[in-house]
């Protein structure tokens, strides 16, 4: 049976977008803290759905004139007051969008104000966050990851060769300190998406790097994943679900408990 085709993929053309049925969050409405049509983000992943980032908005988006809070948090109540009134439940509300979402100034103020929306208007809804951890050790961006109720947090390698190749950082990026900024985090799904092509992050040695990695953070959970939406590099393509399969025996056979999308 061949398998299905990539899907594509807009940018958020707004700070909410879905609800959609994603394969690792169910029913999720997609929070959006970054400006609306463009990517920003300190990642130039070759496998991002989002395309390849933007000179102008890349590494850690200083120079970024970025959405006001207010009306980050206007436009959520009211989506979620419009969904409620249409009886419609969803299962997560995921900060994600079009990049990476820590990198608003005030996300933490943010988060805190969607906590809140949360249990006013969805309050069996779980608030969580798609991050690629580069910046776990900003004081401010932990206060705010930790009032979530699950923080997934990308890491996509064990060596710093194989992160360069599959997140292409943007910004500093020191391997051993942001698996010590997620160690101390607190509980922490660590989620790792595997490509071959072009790039290629599924050899032993590199998945030996990588549940050694797992092994210091002592992650809650472990998402396996491959291409699911086009990515920004046409010469990726997708790891076989067998090899998905072996990939997270070797992280299980270590203690950690993964699933495999």
């Amino acid at each position: 049976m061949s398998e299905p085709p990539l899907k594509d993929y807009q940018l958020a053309s707004s700070f909410t977008y879905g609800p959609v049925n994603s394969r690792r969050c169910g029913v999720s409405l997609g929070l959006n803290t970054l400006p609306p049509d463009i990517k920003v983000c300190s990642f130039d992943c070759p496998y991002c759905q989002c395309g390849w980032t933007a000179k102008t908005a890349e590494g850690r988006g200083e120079g970024m004139r970025y959405p006001a809070v207010p009306e980050i948090l206007g436009e959520i109540e009211r989506r979620l007051a419009e969904l409620a009134a249409a009886g419609v439940r969803i299962d997560t509300m995921t900060f994600a969008g079009n990049g990476e979402p820590t990198l608003h100034p005030r996300f933490r103020e943010i988060v805190e104000g969607t906590m809140a929306l949360r249990d006013r208007h969805q309050p069996g809804a779980i608030v969580d966050v798609l991050s690629n951890a580069q910046t776990v050790n900003r004081p401010a961006v932990r206060e705010g990851l930790r009032r979530l109720d699950r923080r997934i947090m990308k890491l996509d390698g064990g060596n710093m060769r194989v992160i360069e190749a599959v997140d292409r950082p943007l910004a500093r990026f020191d391997l051993p300190e942001i698996l010590e900024g997620l160690r101390t985090l607190g509980d922490v799904t660590i989620q790792s998406m595997f490509v071959t092509g072009s790039v290629d992050n599924t050899a032993e040695a590199d998945v030996d790097d990588w549940v050694r990695c797992l092994d210091a953070v002592r992650p809650v959970a472990v998402q396996v994943y491959t291409l699911d939406r086009g990515p920004a590099d046409p010469g990726l393509r997708r790891v076989p679900a067998a090899r998905l399969e072996e990939i997270a025996a070797r992280a299980r056979a270590a203690g950690h408990r993964v699933e495999v999308f």
